[in-house]
């Protein structure tokens, strides 16, 4: 590497299980942006059976194999072993790395020794947690190159040329020696593709002291993913990804590793030092995010899974407590933003809870709730067959108790004390038939109905409580 910030070595760690061409394409692209001297790659060909490792051995790439697939896991671990680097970089054949992409990941651990991880951007990402947000405006590998070149300059321009992450994802994911011998490597435990064991070692990371962040200037194109060739072998791969994930820490990834970026915009505390009360923090992504904004902030969860508890602890101060008897006379006056996000409708008695968050609110502070609204156009669907059906997840998720509309919720907001100053929703509209009832049914809503009800899957409503 050369440059001012690029003084470490890196090895690049790329594990794969058959899919040749990708091989030879990521292999390609590495050498074609990297010289011989700037890094060592060593690919870890896990039983491949379609003559991957005949490839490798014909062009003299360093490679190391597993006769018999044991998982990427495995593979990682196997290559990390041989590894000389002072950080790994473990990828996956789908993907394309700019030398631009690859500095601003280092110069992530160069200016902090406490970071472990640093993950990247990418136009794909089995999570949806690190994808690009503008408008990815390329076509093709060079059409990628510049555009990679183009963040990684914007990002230069910025103050702040990371940002903290519940986790990487290890299509790219860069983790330092001492990181990566501290915490063990992989859990080789996790079947086939692996998905979920990066998500499981970056949250082992946040546990044992390392940060773990995602560089704004590293932006890597993924080709389309695949597992043994095809599309549907990915899908079933990630679908027992999770269920591994969730077997071993007894949360879903997507559920309890979210960050509500939608609520996180409506804290806007008035005091140089604020505090922050979230109800059902699971593992504390919006306390990091938080942290990140506001230094000097205090953060306390209430949260009753104690796994997810666990990861929320790197962020905040955690509580297990039934927020329906809350009794924390300490807390009264104290808060300048309270969270509920997507918890009051689990709830008994939710119009009482909200009268407990408000004796917890500082004079001048708000209160953030997020609730599925029933009056979404997939409930009227479903009830025009004649059907009420709880699902898994959703709107009539099977532990929900509680239903709202926007004027219920709006006056459970109100009549607790609080003034509501905004009333937002999140729109989810599923399909051509689904548009097309909601254009039957538009005309028939009451007049003081919100015509845009149909169309809301989830509402915001941030009130205030008024100045002593």
């Amino acid at each position: 590497m050369n440059g001012k910030e690029e003084t470490i070595m890196i090895s690049m760690i790329l594990a794969v299980h058959n899919n040749l061409s990708y091989t030879q394409h990521c292999v390609a692209v590495l050498q074609d942006n990297f010289a011989p001297d700037e890094y060592e790659l060593i690919v870890v060909d896990d039983g491949s059976a379609d003559g991957t490792a005949e490839w490798l051995k014909g062009n003299g790439v360093q490679f190391l194999r597993h006769e018999e697939a044991r998982g990427i896991a495995a593979a990682r671990n196997l290559g990390a072993s041989a590894a000389k680097g002072d950080a790994f970089l473990f990828l996956e054949a789908d993907v394309w790395l700019t030398h631009a992409a690859l500095e601003e990941m280092v110069a992530c651990v160069n200016r902090d020794a406490r970071v472990g991880i640093v993950g990247c951007l990418s136009n794909c990402d089995e999570y949806g947690c690190g994808l690009f947000q503008d408008a990815a405006d390329y076509e093709g590998y060079e059409g990628y190159k510049a555009f990679a070149q183009r963040v990684a300059n914007d990002a230069r321009q910025s103050a702040k040329r990371d940002c903290p992450a519940i986790f990487a994802t290890a299509f790219a994911m860069l983790i330092t020696r001492p990181a990566w011998f501290a915490l063990g490597g992989f859990d080789e435990s996790a079947c086939g593709k692996s998905v979920g064991a990066d998500v499981d070692f970056s949250l082992r990371a946040w546990q044992a002291g390392y940060r773990v962040v995602r560089a704004k200037g590293a932006y890597v194109h993924r080709i389309r993913p695949v597992w043994n060739g095809t599309a549907e072998g990915l899908e079933q791969e990630t679908m027992c990804g999770r269920m591994w994930f969730k077997q071993k820490w007894g949360f879903e990834i997507n559920y309890s590793c979210n960050v509500r970026t939608e609520l996180l915009q409506f804290v806007q505390p008035k005091q140089a030092s604020p505090s922050v009360l979230e109800v059902g923090c699971a593992c504390g992504g919006n306390f990091m995010l938080l942290r990140e904004k506001f230094p000097d902030i205090t953060c306390c969860g209430i949260e009753l899974d104690d796994r997810s508890a666990a990861v929320a602890n790197c962020f905040g101060q955690i509580f297990n407590m039934d927020v329906e008897t809350l009794d924390m006379p300490a807390w009264e006056n104290q808060f300048d933003a309270v969270i509920l996000g997507d918890v009051l409708e689990h709830l008994y008695d939710p119009w009482q809870t909200v009268r407990h968050m408000y004796r917890v609110t500082r004079p001048g502070g708000r209160i953030i709730v997020s609730v599925p609204n029933i009056t979404h156009i997939s409930i009227f669907d479903m009830m025009l067959s004649g059907q009420w059906k709880y699902a898994a997840a959703g709107i009539l998720d099977h532990t929900h108790l509680r239903f709202f509309t926007q004027a219920t919720a709006k006056e459970m907001v109100e009549s607790a004390g609080y003034r509501v100053v905004t009333l937002a929703s999140v729109s989810v509209i599923e399909g051509e038939e689904q548009e097309r009832l909601k254009e039957i049914l538009r005309p028939l809503l009451r007049a003081d109905a919100p015509s845009y009800q149909l169309d809301a899957y989830q509402w915001v409503i941030v009130g205030e409580k008024a100045e002593a």
